[in-house]
């Protein structure tokens, strides 16, 4: 039936599209829907991961200053994050993520991740990070939730 038509097909090609150019066009056309930014970000990634880590930054931003619970923007700024600033900045990042999803698989993912990158680094010392020691962090005791 015509009801199922989407109004917005124009719009989900430009959200949808892989290439960078369509997609920075998409950032520049919806500047108030933080997906558009993320999936823009997230493309310039997968093009180039250490080259463009630094000009996805700005874009995970600015996708969290249009939304700040959005909890894998903020995973994806981390792990940037890691490779400009380094460990700590990134771990500050995945606690603020964890602290708005505390049960998020995918956050507790990354720190436990980020914690065996980081064998020599001691995150315990960070406020909110006092149980952050290889050792002490496993993913979590939600794998046998059902």
């Amino acid at each position: 039936s015509m009801q199922n038509v989407s109004k917005h097909t124009a719009e989900l090609r430009l959200v949808q599209a892989k290439d960078l150019e369509t997609l920075k066009a998409a950032t520049e056309r919806y500047p108030m829907r933080a997906d558009v930014f993320f999936t823009y970000a997230r493309a310039l990634l997968k093009a180039d991961k250490k080259a463009n880590c630094g000009n996805a930054i700005p874009e995970f931003q600015k996708a969290l200053e249009l939304d700040s619970r959005f909890v894998l923007a903020r995973v994806e700024l981390a792990k940037c994050v890691e490779v400009i600033e380094g460990p700590q900045e990134a771990a500050e990042e995945l606690l603020r993520a964890l602290n708005l999803n505390p049960f998020s698989f995918s956050t507790r993912r990354e720190i436990a991740m980020l914690l065996s990158r980081w064998p020599d680094h001691d995150f315990t010392k960070a406020p909110g990070m006092e149980d952050w020691s290889k050792d002490k962090w496993v993913v979590g005791p939600f794998e046998d939730v059902y």
